[in-house]
């Protein structure tokens, strides 16, 4: 074996086996011991091809002297069946050491990797012509958006430049087939077998989902043919794309891609995708998605909890207590930054019999330091910290509705009464509310839009969204906020059309709950809607002051 070869031969090992110790260090803290002990039996035969290789010259960033400690602590650590102790060294010590000496390897040498186009161009010869014709002429023509580096563990990683953003890391530059293998660990749900995934990169991601199990099959959309070429050429598909498990759709526009999507397969974004795009509305379409599907992954054990835990206090269903919203004026008092402006206005209509103030949790506090006193306080958030937003107020008389799945401490906490809404979308409260004949919410994805629908739902005469501003007003996401720089929530921030005609800047988050209202008013020609806020546009509303929406 000659000179260059045995380079190659060593980065390959010293590659495998940075991923074999991540593997490991995995298994240790599953407590899987039987799997950890094969694996370290495999990374041994790694590390013995490296350390003749440490001995055979002269490196400046590690010595084989400094891996003999390392190596007698994971013997000690095996001895005394020590797992913690084992995955601690593998992680702190070795990972670390293994990563400095593969830097080294790929500074000093030229590393040749294999390349796999043609083998994988065959398979898609027979199984995807078209897609086959396409990359025969393209072949060459990626290098101008993508540019190709090592990661820290020799694996390749890549980035896109984007014009006016700078790069933008399709795959970790630590250690890319890991940060895929988290990513698939938390979206993969044995119970689906079919996924499409929206973004191909150098595929790692992919590569990963394909290996949780062998009834699982990937269609990937990609709508850049460079990005395919690169995963054609550095990685091997032909098992994946002979057996069929493996399709991949190319398409320019994006939502031709998302004609593959079926009830039975499920959707996963792969983010960098995304960021990727030019802005304009299917972007916007995607990151609205992309939001919504990640909200509710995030808060669901949360969720699960809250709902678990609200039921055993046998809490009272939330219709009875807010019927009395029939034929009544429902303001809907959120805490966009102009809520400030109507202050006053809220303290003297307060007093009229004919007005419900239906506040979100988040100002409650503020209003009644300001002597308005809502008729209900609404918390939908699951986050336990909810609790705050009521602990410290002290009226006895306002009830708290809290959605099935929001924060229970802040029932514990609340020293008013309590009672829960059950919502749709959420099949343990679709169950309950079923069994019970409760009424079902639409919650749109806020506490702003919940008090919508439960307005709508409970035939208000007239609703009025006062501080409803869905946009940075003033330099501020909320009301009782200094003014000053536009918040780190408004990087990115789209622009929409906003009351009285002007253009106003407002987020991702911020403009799906404005379309979701949209949505939900259409048609509602037997209640008068208002827009008392001074942010967004909201269609199918009457824009006004407070004062005025009440007398109109």
């Amino acid at each position: 074996m000659n000179r260059d070869d045995n380079r190659n031969r060593v980065f390959d090992a010293n590659r495998a086996g940075l991923a074999l110790i991540t593997e490991i260090i995995s298994a240790l803290r599953a407590q899987y011991i039987y799997t950890s002990a094969v694996k370290i039996k495999e990374l041994i035969v790694h590390l013995q091809a490296m350390m003749e290789e440490l001995g055979e010259g002269i490196w400046e960033t590690v010595s084989v002297d400094e891996l003999f400690p390392i190596l007698d602590a994971i013997v000690l650590a095996q001895q005394r069946n020590d797992w913690i102790f084992l995955a601690d060294i593998l992680e702190g010590d070795l990972r670390s050491f293994l990563q400095r000496f593969q830097m080294e390897v790929m500074e000093r040498y030229e590393i040749v990797r294999p390349d796999y186009f043609s083998k994988n161009l065959e398979i898609l010869r027979c199984k995807n012509e078209k897609l086959y014709r396409v990359l025969c002429g393209n072949k060459q023509a990626y290098p101008l958006e993508y540019t190709l580096i090592p990661a820290v563990n020799g694996e390749l990683t890549m980035y896109y430049h984007k014009e006016g953003v700078g790069e933008i890391y399709l795959h970790s530059m630590i250690d890319p087939a890991a940060a895929a293998k988290e990513f698939i660990r938390e979206w993969y749900l044995p119970e689906k077998k079919e996924y499409c995934i929206l973004g191909f990169g150098l595929g790692y991601h992919v590569f990963e989902l394909l290996g949780m199990s062998k009834a699982v099959s990937v269609i990937v959309l990609e709508r850049d043919i460079e990005a395919i070429v690169l995963a054609m050429q550095f990685f091997d598909w032909s098992e994946f794309l002979e057996t069929e498990r493996l399709q991949i759709k190319y398409e320019s526009k994006v939502n031709m891609l998302l004609k593959a999507v079926t009830e039975n397969s499920m959707l996963l974004v792969h983010y960098p995708f995304l960021q990727c795009m030019k802005s304009g509305e299917e972007k916007e379409a995607l990151e609205n998605y992309f939001i919504s599907a990640n909200s509710i992954r995030e808060q669901k054990r949360d969720m699960d909890n809250n709902f678990f835990l609200l039921q055993n206090m046998g809490l009272e269903e939330g219709s009875s207590i807010i019927s009395k919203i029939r034929d009544k004026i429902l303001v809907i008092v959120a805490a966009g930054p102009s809520l400030e402006r109507e202050l006053g206005v809220l303290r003297e209509v307060q007093r009229n019999e004919d007005i419900l103030i239906l506040s979100v949790g988040t100002v409650a506090e503020k209003l009644i330091e300001n002597e308005i006193y809502p008729s209900f306080i609404l918390i939908t958030d699951a986050w336990e910290d909810m609790y705050k937003q009521v602990e410290n107020i002290k009226e006895k008389n306002i009830p708290l509705l809290l959605l099935s799945t929001a924060s229970a401490r802040a029932a514990k906490e609340y020293v008013g009464p309590c009672c829960v809404l059950y919502q749709e979308g959420y099949e343990p409260a679709e169950k309950v509310a079923k069994e019970n004949n409760y009424t079902l919410f639409s919650t749109g994805g806020s506490v702003a839009t919940l008090a919508i629908d439960i307005g709508l739902r409970m035939k208000a005469r007239r609703i009025i969204m006062c501080g409803v501003d869905l946009a940075y007003s003033d330099c501020k996401l909320h009301a009782f906020e200094e003014a000053g720089e536009m918040p780190l929530d408004a990087v990115g921030a789209r622009e929409t059309d906003g009351v009285g005609g002007r253009k106003v800047k407002t987020g991702r988050n911020l403009d799906i709950y404005r379309k979701w209202i949209e949505k939900r008013i259409l048609n509602q020609s037997d209640v008068k809607i208002y827009n008392a806020s001074y942010g967004a546009r909201i269609e199918g509303t009457k824009e006004m002051g407070l004062l005025e929406a009440i007398s109109d």
